[in-house]
C-alpha cells in the first residue's frame, strides 16, 4: 500500500535527476517555485515508516499562462493550481503509484479549495494518454520542447493539460 504525505523541497532532487532530467546535476533540480509559499511537495512511500519517497509531485499556485479554452475560462487567476515534476522511480512505475498520488493530489485539491479550481499541467506527450484517464482536457494543441529545468537537458515534447476540480 502505497502512502502520500507532504515532503520537503530536499527530498526531490535524487527522483527527478532519476526519472525526469538524468543529464541535469543532481544541484540543479529544484527551481525557484520549489521554495515558494505558494507550493507543497507530496511524497509516495511504501510505508509509513519509510522515509526516502519512491515518486514525488510538485503543486503550485500558479495561473496558466496561455489563453483558457471556453470551459475553464472563468476560472480566476488565484484558482489555478499547476503540477510540475512528477515522477515515480522507473522500478515502481506501473504499479499504481502514480495513480494513488495524483488522485491524492486531486482530494487535496477538492477539500482545501471553495468552489472550482484549475489543475493544468504540462504534460509529456508520451503521457498524455495517462493524464487523459483521468479527465484531463488538452487547454492548447500546441506541443513544445522543454529541455530541463536548466535547459540544457534533452529535448522533451510537452503539451498542456487541465482539469476543472470541484
Amino acid at each position: 500500500m502505497v502512502e502520500v504525505r507532504r515532503i520537503d523541497a530536499s527530498q526531490l532532487p535524487p527522483i527527478r535527476h532519476a526519472v525526469l532530467w538524468p543529464s541535469v546535476p543532481l544541484d540543479s533540480q529544484l527551481l525557484p517555485f520549489d521554495h515558494a509559499d505558494t507550493t507543497t511537495h507530496y511524497g509516495a512511500f511504501l510505508s509509513s515508516t519509510d522515509s526516502e519517497p519512491i515518486g514525488c509531485l510538485t503543486l503550485t499556485r500558479e495561473a496558466y499562462k496561455k489563453d483558457l479554452p471556453p470551459f475553464v475560462a472563468d476560472i480566476p487567476p488565484e484558482d489555478q493550481y499547476q503540477i510540475h515534476k512528477f515522477a515515480v522511480m522507473q522500478e515502481y512505475q506501473g504499479k499504481g503509484v502514480g495513480t494513488v498520488l495524483f488522485r491524492y493530489t486531486l482530494q487535496e485539491l477538492q477539500h482545501t479549495k471553495a468552489g472550482p479550481v484549475l489543475l493544468h499541467l504540462d504534460a509529456r506527450v508520451e503521457q498524455r494518454g495517462w493524464y487523459e484517464r483521468f479527465g484531463l482536457q488538452v487547454l492548447n494543441e500546441e506541443i513544445f520542447i522543454k529541455k530541463g529545468p536548466t535547459g540544457t537537458g534533452q529535448p522533451v515534447e510537452y503539451i498542456r493539460l487541465g482539469i476543472v476540480v470541484i
